[in-house]
This record gives structure tokens, C-alpha cells and sequence, in this order.
């Protein structure tokens, strides 16, 4: 119950003047009131200065948000054209890989063929041809032959 000004009733039924009435607690003195005013006040701009500071950084966070996005976006659009060509590459990957195994196969095919045609000489000491090793060769082979050896050669064919 707040104060009314004129006449006041107390529990007793009986009338009270103005100066008979105490003050309770629930109406304190003016300055107090202004004071608890100021300090709302001085609360209130705080807090819309904080609440302006927080919406600047969250103004900011949604703009850092948004190039994210846009920078995401364009990755995934990027690996989105380069998928293709990795399939593409792939294929191409595998024939160079049988094509290697291919030309791997005919280089052994090769050097088989060539060691077949080689003509194995037996008597011939290795170390003995010096520097020129086909007129060596040449020459112990006439050699060889006018002598009448030439059972000692022998030629391998596969």
C-alpha cells in the first residue's frame, strides 16, 4: 500500500494525519530513488554500449561467415571440374602402365634373342684380347683354323 496524501487509516480503524503516518519501508527517500534512477541509467548505457560492441563483432563474424562459404563453394566447384579429368587420367594411367609391362616384355624378348645369337667360344682365355678385342678374335680364329681345331668351336642357338 503506498501513501496517499490527506488522511491515513492505521490497523486500529482510527484516522491519522499526514505527520502521524511513518515512513515504510517500501517508500524510501527521494535522493535514494534518484540514485537507484542514475544507476539504472548508468546500467542501461553499459549495457547498450556492450550490446553495440557485440553486434559490430557479430557483424563482422557473419561477414568472415559468408567469404567462408564463397571460398567453400568455390573448392568444391573446382574439385567438382577436376573429378572428371582424374577419371580420365586414371585410364590413361593404366594403358601407359600395360604399355610399359608391354615394352618391358619385348626388351626381355630382346635380350634373349641377342644372347641366342652370341657364339660362345671355349679355349679362349678372358684378359687375352688386349685392347682391340675383335682383331684379336679375328686373328686367334685364323689361327684356329689352319691348325685344324676348329672342333673346339662351338655355336649355341636357343
Amino acid at each position: 500500500m503506498g501513501r496517499t496524501k490527506g488522511k491515513h487509516i492505521n490497523n486500529t480503524g482510527a484516522l491519522l494525519s499526514e505527520n502521524d503516518v511513518p515512513p515504510t519501508p517500501a517508500d524510501p527517500p527521494m535522493d535514494k530513488l534518484d540514485v537507484i534512477l542514475k544507476d539504472i541509467r548508468v546500467s542501461r548505457l553499459a549495457i547498450e554500449q556492450r550490446l553495440g560492441s557485440i553486434t559490430t563483432e557479430l557483424s563482422i563474424l557473419k561477414d568472415d561467415h559468408r567469404k567462408l562459404v564463397d571460398r567453400v563453394k568455390r573448392r568444391e566447384s573446382d574439385v567438382a571440374a577436376l573429378v572428371p579429368g582424374q577419371k580420365d587420367s586414371e585410364s590413361v594411367i593404366q594403358k601407359l602402365q600395360k604399355q610399359v609391362e608391354t615394352l618391358q616384355e619385348r626388351i626381355g624378348d630382346a635380350k634373349g634373342r641377342s644372347h641366342r645369337n652370341n657364339i660362345r667360344i671355349i679355349g679362349l682365355l678372358e684378359g687375352t684380347k688386349g685392347l682391340d678385342a675383335t682383331q684379336y678374335v679375328e686373328t686367334w680364329l685364323r689361327a684356329i683354323a689352319n691348325t685344324g681345331l676348329s672342333a673346339y668351336f662351338t655355336t649355341y642357338h636357343a
